[in-house]
């Protein structure tokens, strides 16, 4: 269908008084285009204007269309002479008007109209009409042209409907709108009415003259039409289509958010709402757009006082089927406190309507996140009908079905919370210099590796090393403003497609030259996939993105002035007490930042668009980086022959084909001799100078100013966060307890162990120790061998050779990984060397935490957890450097069975080699080394020799952390959920004299059954004998419990069995396979009432997800849980270097994936449990002013208030496990999928929903065991 803007000049060329050939108009009131007939002057006017044959192709298909609809009594035509007067359509030929079903279709063309108008190549879509659609007087809405069209003003005034010339008005960007906008505007609800009331007096269209139904009939039938339009055009329809059902529509709609966020920061606000309008003007796409998209326009517009654009799109919002939400109204609200004498009436009407549809202005003031000055704002404009009102804070909702968490707030603010050592200004100093480096977002530490003497050849790489910086900064710079170039041409050809211009127009091209260059500098020599880079790339992008505009709303100089004073809370020298840190800071921003929330949404990108543009950054930079190298000279820098300094190849892994960027070998060669000292990182993978912010909702709290989420998840992951932004809405106080136990994790502070990082150091730098961890520099890598068929210099058998070569390249990437994973950690380590700093954390789906950091933290590897000290001493007490001692000997592996006097005793037995080993740890007898914990055994001992030296050992100030692990901690949960009396006494919750050791009674049951097998003449059996210990089982019977399979537990004791020497090797599968059944056996007859509650959990997740539904919960704090298993979707992202293969297996549209949703929720509701746990023991050691750190079910603490610790754990396991907590888990799941019940009147499905509903009844029984006795337990956690 051709746009009258379009054809304007070519319809006055065919004269007055008749279409061309004599033929007929139609004039669709829906979309204000033209169709003309005959169809034999269509075809000569294509074949005669090669510029808009196809444009004359399609309109020859949709007249075509339309007399087929027609004939079939589809439409109602008023037929026109030809020979009336000129008046009625002046310089055109008569008109005819299509009503009814055609003004719908008219709709649906208008997105057409307005893409032909810019270009459009879209294809037109047949689409049924709707019963029961108004008719054409109704519903009629001319489409937009598009602002600047050359004389689209002319042409559509020269077009009189019913001798009636519909009337325009200027808007305010310079196009022009049909004031039958204003009509829907009138006939919207009351805030759209008031809006346009308030913008000026509105003229009500006339009503359309009866329409004749008499209409011409038509013999051309409609495959002559598909023979005119190309096979190609059709495909590509096809293709366009099939495209549009198979794409995630909440992808889509993410990704349309996305762009119209990037639009309106980059100012462009016209092209975001020609975007809106196409996607609501097609009703294919019009399902793409939230209220959230609507929302985001009319703030936009709000800031340009355009009251009848926000009436438009609230207009729109109706269409749509949705509702306004509150931010609708505060940007409704926003646009009539900036346009100055607005009428108190349309403020009232606003008001009227908002409350009409329960929303109440509290909830406005409470709920919205303001940015600049909006606020104030908004404020005015109601102050101007209610001059006395204030905002009031909503009460929160009650506690009461989470009694845990109501016990812990109901306390009084009398808790004896801890305080850092540092001052006030201290901590300030502290608060400016991390939102500096987040600022940078980059930053630069020294290297740990030995720096070797400067020679003249070392000095000469440096300096042609940093030459060529300078050029590829230089060509980058170059290459990206002409890349932006074409992608600014491209935006004016046809189509709608979301492209990367705004993107590339969020930060200064330098930043994006930094960005790139920082990527390269940490490309390792075998390269990365394009995938990953492309990924970090555009995170990278994002983040500084997130950082500038939050610099733009002032976010952060709002962020710093609450901060100054959340200081006082937890300073030495501070003058506020009694509070959380939560707590306070809601108190200091209520009161400091002027009513502002500085929890403002961050419209995330979506995985698509940071592939992609981090894809079209990443090709720039293959593209165009250039080395230079002369024939036989070593100039690597200037030479005759510019070669790619990158390299784009494909890999195969496994059985996929990966895309890999890879640097040049002289790239590679001259960093390496040039011998850089530096090492560039984000700033969020080093700790902070600060205390974290405050958690305060699941999207504010850890870093100053880099975007950070409470719940970390898996790419294309939103059902985790999705859900807890509805909790913060609807009940945020069930997210309190998380909350505090992350803000109390993240103020715990720390320091580097000095004397041991030494050591570390010495060792690293020294070829590195396979014994303790450390790994060799890449000079100790197996050479890659040779081929020679002679086998003279090298390996003659080829195959032999590929496997070989295999291997050594296999060894050279992991040697290579692990020495650049142990670099990064002691060279943060070094730069932390003699600062306080501290971990941000956050949690995953379960409710584990975690640290922020991902290189250097307390929850690494044996030596990044023997590097890490409490900031805070504290005395040692009576019994602290017992505590030591005991730690030392649980550290050593030995002495499982003993008991904790015995463990001492051990301790002060071993003292001369404990002394030894701190005094000469690589000169003495090396007792440290034997350890299962080296490093932490070694730190230990060091922290007695300087105890048991000191003046007075109960004064010593200990920095060192003690820890206190649980038993077997899953087993435990799992005893203590079925009161099992057996298992409990297995898994020490059950007081005793020595402790029991559930994976040595394993390994001696698992013994039984060998031996009763070997005199069976079983020959494994036979081969097994004396080979069953407690090491060989422990992994598989730990993570039983957790749902590992038989297949895993099988490659857990084969990895066992393959590290015994004397094993024999041809035995190992076949033993493996063996003891795996054995162990499920004996843990089954061990534990029958763990077995019960993990079948009963199986079984009703499986149901579950055969139901279509995810498997959902709430844990006993509060804290809504869902499993993110869905059916894998695999999609292509066309990249800018490649296809780029995406695999989402968390897609909620899909079918959720019944084998992984039902294997993982045992394991997945016992970490819920044991994260609740630790949740509980961290509140209540806060409370009780304790330094608190958690490794999972490790806690760690002062030694001198291990006592306290332990008591406390032991009180809140009972506290937990008093709940009922399987009888709740039934009822939630009852409530939660009994509204999901077959709608079909199928006997199977009916069947199988009931089997469902009472199944989740069937709670297994419960045991005898006394959950009181945990209290007592001296080896619960020990």
């Amino acid at each position: 269908m051709l746009c009258l803007t379009r054809l304007g000049q070519q319809m006055r060329s065919w004269g007055a008084g008749a279409g061309p050939g004599g033929g007929r108009v139609f004039v669709c009131l829906g979309c204000a285009a033209l169709r003309v007939a005959p169809e034999a002057t269509l075809l000569k006017r294509a074949s005669s204007t090669p510029s808009l044959k196809h444009l004359y192709q399609r309109e020859l298909l949709q007249v075509l269309k339309a007399r087929q609809h027609q004939l079939q009594g589809k439409y109602v035509v008023e037929q026109i002479s030809t020979r009336e007067p000129a008046q009625s359509l002046p310089s055109q030929s008569q008109a005819a008007v299509v009503t009814k079903q055609s003004c719908s279709r008219g709709k649906q063309r208008a997105d057409e109209v307005k893409g032909n108008d810019e270009g459009s190549a879209s294809k037109p879509t047949k689409v049924k009409p709707n019963k029961g659609e108004p008719s054409a007087s109704k519903q009629s809405r001319p489409a937009q042209p598009k602002t600047g069209t050359v004389k689209s003003k002319s042409t559509i005034k020269s077009i009189k409907v019913n001798s009636r010339q519909q009337p325009t008005k200027a808007s305010g960007d310079g196009g022009t709108e049909s004031l039958s906008d204003a009509t829907s505007a009138r006939k919207a609800p009351l805030p759209h009415a008031a809006i346009a009331a308030s913008a000026g007096t509105l003229e009500r269209p006339r009503r359309q003259s009866a329409l004749d139904q008499n209409a011409s009939k038509v013999d051309v039938k409609l495959k002559d039409a598909k023979a005119v339009v190309g096979v190609k055009d059709k495909a590509e329809g096809a293709k366009q289509v099939q495209e549009r059902q198979q794409n995630d529509p909440d992808e889509l709609r993410d990704r349309l958010l996305c762009y119209l966020d990037a639009c309106l920061f980059s100012g462009e606000l016209k092209r975001a709402q020609k975007y809106v309008w196409h996607y609501h003007q097609d009703p294919n796409l019009r399902s793409l757009l939230s209220v959230q998209i609507y929302d985001v326009m009319m703030g936009a517009w709000a800031k340009k006082k355009f009251l009848f654009k926000i009436a438009k799109l609230f207009s729109m919002v109706g269409e749509a089927g949705l509702k306004p939400s509150l931010v609708s109204y505060a940007a409704a609200l926003e646009c009539m406190g900036r346009v100055p004498n607005i009428a108190q009436s349309v403020v009232a009407r606003c008001l009227e309507e908002m409350q009409q549809n329960g929303l109440e202005l509290d909830q406005l003031f409470a709920h919205c996140n303001f940015v600049e000055d909006e606020r104030e704002v908004v404020l005015a404009a109601v102050r101007r009908v209610r001059p006395d009102y204030a905002p009031m804070a909503m009460p929160p909702r009650s506690l009461d079905q989470f009694p845990l968490s109501a016990r812990f707030y109901d306390l009084d603010n009398s808790g004896n919370y801890p305080r850092l050592k540092q001052t006030t200004e201290e901590l300030k100093q502290g608060f400016r210099r991390q939102m500096d480096l987040e600022k940078a977002h980059i930053v630069t530490i020294q290297s740990v590796e030995a720096l070797k003497p400067v020679t003249p050849e070392m000095e000469k790489k440096r300096q042609a090393l940093t030459e060529l910086h300078k050029e590829w900064r230089a060509t980058l710079l170059q290459a990206f403003a002409e890349g932006k170039k074409k992608l600014m041409s491209r935006r004016f050809g046809s189509s709608f497609k979301l492209d990367l211009y705004p993107y590339t127009c969020l930060l200064t091209d330098e930043e994006y030259v930094n960005a790139m260059l920082e990527s390269l500098s940490s490309l390792p020599p075998n390269g990365d996939s394009v995938m990953s880079l492309s990924r970090n790339l555009g995170r990278k992008v994002f983040n500084m993105y997130c950082i500038r505009k939050k610099m733009r709303n002032h976010v952060a100089q709002r962020i710093s002035k609450v901060y100054d004073a959340y200081c006082e809370l937890l300073a030495s020298d501070g003058k506020v007490s009694g509070f959380l840190p939560r707590q306070f800071w809601e108190r200091v921003e209520a009161e400091v930042a002027d009513g502002y929330r500085l929890s403002g949404e961050t419209v995330e990108w979506t995985l698509p668009v940071t592939v992609t543009l981090g894809s079209y950054l990443l090709d720039i930079m293959v593209r165009e980086l250039k080395v230079y190298s002369g024939t036989g000279s070593t100039d690597l820098v200037r030479g005759t022959k510019p070669i790619p300094a990158l390299y784009h190849v494909y890999a195969f892994r496994s059985v996929r084909q990966i895309g890999f960027v890879k640097p040049h070998p002289l790239v590679t060669q001259l960093q390496s001799r040039a011998v850089e000292t530096e090492l560039h990182f984000d700033v969020q993978a080093l700790p902070t100078s600060c205390p974290p912010l405050p958690w305060t909702s699941p999207r504010f709290g850890g870093y100053v100013l880099i975007p950070t989420t409470l719940m970390r998840s898996v790419d294309m992951a939103t059902q985790h966060q999705n859900l807890l932004d509805l909790c913060q809405v609807q009940e945020a106080r069930r997210l309190h307890a998380a909350m505090d136990v992350l803000n109390q994790l993240g103020t715990c502070s720390w320091i580097i162990n000095e004397p041991l990082l030494d050591i570390v150091i010495g060792i690293f730098n020294d070829r590195g120790c396979d014994k303790l961890d450390i790994p060799p520099p890449l000079s100790e890598a197996p050479k890659v061998p040779r081929y020679d068929p002679t086998g003279q210099n090298g390996i003659a058998d080829r195959l032999a050779f590929r496997r070989a070569l295999t291997h050594a390249r296999k060894t050279t990437s992991e040697m290579h990984s692990l020495r650049m994973s142990a670099l990064y950690k002691l060279s943060i380590a070094n730069a932390m060397r003699g600062r306080v700093f501290w971990f941000p954390h956050n949690m995953d789906f379960r409710g584990r935490t975690y640290p922020c950091p991902p290189h250097f933290n307390h929850l690494g590897s044996d030596m990044s957890r023997a590097l890490l000290l409490f900031a805070e001493g504290r005395p040692l007490g009576e019994r602290g450097l017992d505590w030591i001692k005991i730690h030392l000997v649980n550290l050593t592996g030995t002495k499982k069975k003993s008991s904790l006097l015995e463990r001492r005793m051990f301790a002060d037995e071993k003292m001369d080699d404990i002394l030894d080993s701190a005094d000469r740890p690589l000169t003495g007898r090396q007792w440290w080394m034997e350890a299962d914990e080296p490093w932490q055994v070694l730190a230990c001992c060091m922290e007695i020799a300087r105890a048991v030296r000191s003046p007075d050992p109960k004064e010593y100030i200990s920095h060192f952390p003690t820890h206190q692990d649980g038993s077997c901690n899953g087993l435990q949960h799992y005893a203590a959920l079925g009161r099992d009396t057996i298992g409990a006494a297995s898994v020490n919750l059950k007081p005793l004299d020595m402790p029991q050791d559930v994976y040595a009674s394993v390994a001696q049951q698992v013994d039984v059954f060998r031996a009763e097998d070997a005199k069976n003449d079983v020959k494994i059996a036979q081969v097994l004998g004396g080979f069953i210990g407690r090491k060989l089982v422990k992994q598989t019977v730990m993570t039983v419990v957790y749902g590992v399979t038989r297949y895993g537990g099988r490659q857990q004791i084969e990895k066992r069995l393959s590290e015994m020497d004397d094993f024999p090797k041809e035995y190992v599968w076949d033993a493996s396979a063996y003891l795996t059944k054995l162990v499920f056996s004996s843990l089954r007859e061990m534990f029958t009432g763990t077995r019960e509650i993990q079948n009963w959990l199986t079984e009703s997740a499986r149901m579950i997800a055969r139901a279509g539904q995810s498997v959902e919960w709430v844990t006993p704090l509060g804290l809504p849980i869902i499993q993110p298993y869905h059916r894998t979707q695999r999609s292509v992202l066309n990249g800018h270097m490649q296809m780029i293969g995406l695999c989402n297996s968390t897609d909620v549209n899909q079918k959720p994936n019944i084998m992984k949703q039902k294997n993982a929720f045992p394991p997945n509701f016992i970490h819920s449990l044991d994260s609740t746990h630790m949740m509980l023991t961290a509140l209540y050691c806060y409370r009780e002013g304790l330094s608190f750190a958690s490794v999972h079910d490790c806690f760690w603490t002062h030694a001198a208030t291990v006592d306290i610790m332990n008591r406390v754990c032991r009180e809140q396991f009972v506290a937990l496990h008093s709940q009922p907590i399987l009888e709740d888990l039934s009822s939630f799941l009852i409530s939660k999928y009994s509204v999901f019940a077959p709608a079909s009147r199928r006997k199977k499905a009916s069947a199988e929903f009931k089997h469902l509903m009472d199944f989740l009844t069937l709670i297994p029984p419960k045991g005898e065991f006394n959950l009181e006795e945990v209290r007592d337990s001296t080896y619960f956690f020990s």
